[in-house]
């Protein structure tokens, strides 16, 4: 049975991201008083579904009015999280459910579930991601690009950073107030809407050439400094799961000793040129944002690495948004400019349309 302080985190969650906390339903297969529907659900599957959530967004609730699933193949990581959306009345809910199906849209909402709570928001969440990255684009007047099965399937191979662990034996000088800057600036960017639920990394190099990273998976908005995870020489602080960007980051720190802080980050409008060919420009970044195609990270990291030197920010096509800097701060300004530009640049497509 999960606990009330942690529900209450689950909605906050959902109320963030825009959920109609007056029609919001969280259910743990453990609870008393379950209405029909969830009942139902429960009874007609196995062990394996443990929770459900059965929400909508404004994003959603557009995709209810059409009739129409969002498409998750926008974003690798939401095409695993999600797999099949099913279409369907809340009557056809349960079979859907029974045949293995985690998410299904009935007409009137989302219903999502998971192993427990947890897997079903980060589901929930990454519908409506994809939901907001589909309107994005329309506004930007841009066609989408999805992710195919044959790079989906790459991309899986990839997706385990496969660190040795250790137990540090002391602290690097500065790993302390490190940890508590690279906090400020996660709450900053929850606040800002830059990051969201387990979505959002920030690493900084210390002086020694290690660096902390936000860990894999956890909740932005309550990270503790003692979340954060150590790397030292290509190995993770022991019982923790650092990001899977981590080595990504020890990449691009080991090819530009300017950089002191890197972020990787899927803000709303900044993906929505992440998912389309529109160009994006920023003078505040150097001018026009530089595109790398989907795989650039991981299947060529090394390569990649030495290009962001002269780019203080790049596009990774159905990816991410990655900013760097010799501070976190500057890093930080870099992705806030970004996301303030690609905003500006879609409200005036939606004005240039109208001409």
């Amino acid at each position: 049975m999960i606990n009330d302080e942690k529900i209450g985190a689950i909605k906050a969650r959902l109320r963030r991201i825009g959920a109609d906390g007056f029609d919001c339903v969280t259910a743990d297969r453990g609870d008393k008083g379950l209405d029909e529907l969830t009942k139902v659900i429960f009874e007609s599957s196995d062990s394996s579904l443990g929770a459900l959530i059965m929400a909508s967004t404004p994003s959603l609730a557009a995709f209810l009015e059409t009739g129409r699933a969002p498409d998750v193949s926008l974003i690798p990581d939401a095409k695993l999280i999600c797999g099949r959306i099913a279409v369907c009345g809340e009557a056809g809910a349960p079979d859907e459910f029974s045949a293995g199906c985690r998410a299904a849209m009935t007409g009137e909402r989302f219903i999502v579930g998971g192993a427990d709570l947890t897997e079903a928001l980060m589901r929930f969440e990454a519908l409506d991601q994809c939901a907001q990255l589909t309107l994005e684009a329309r506004l930007l007047g841009a066609g989408l690009r999805g992710v195919s099965d044959k790079h989906l399937a790459v991309y899986r191979l990839f997706v385990s950073t496969g660190l040795e662990a250790f137990t540090p034996k002391s602290r690097p000088e500065g790993e302390d107030e490190a940890r508590e800057e690279l906090c400020r600036i996660v709450r900053l960017a929850c606040s800002d809407s830059l990051f969201g639920g387990a979505q959002g990394t920030i690493s900084k190099r210390l002086s020694d050439g290690s660096f902390v990273i936000t860990p894999y998976g956890s909740d932005r908005s309550s990270l503790a400094p003692e979340d954060l995870v150590l790397i030292e020489s290509g190995r993770r602080e022991s019982g923790k799961n650092p990001s899977r960007s981590a080595l990504l980051h020890s990449a691009i720190y080991g090819k530009n000793p300017g950089v002191g802080s890197i972020i990787c980050a899927h803000p709303p409008r900044i993906m929505a040129f992440a998912v389309t060919d529109a160009e994006l420009t920023a003078e505040r970044v150097g001018g026009t944002v530089a595109r790398f195609p989907f795989g650039a990270s991981f299947m060529q990291r090394e390569l990649f690495a030495g290009e962001i030197a002269s780019k203080p920010a790049c596009i990774l096509e159905n990816d991410c948004v990655i900013t760097t800097g010799r501070t976190p701060e500057e890093a930080y300004e870099r992705l806030s400019a970004l996301e303030f530009a690609a905003g500006a640049r879609i409200c005036a497509a939606i004005l240039a349309s109208e001409k």
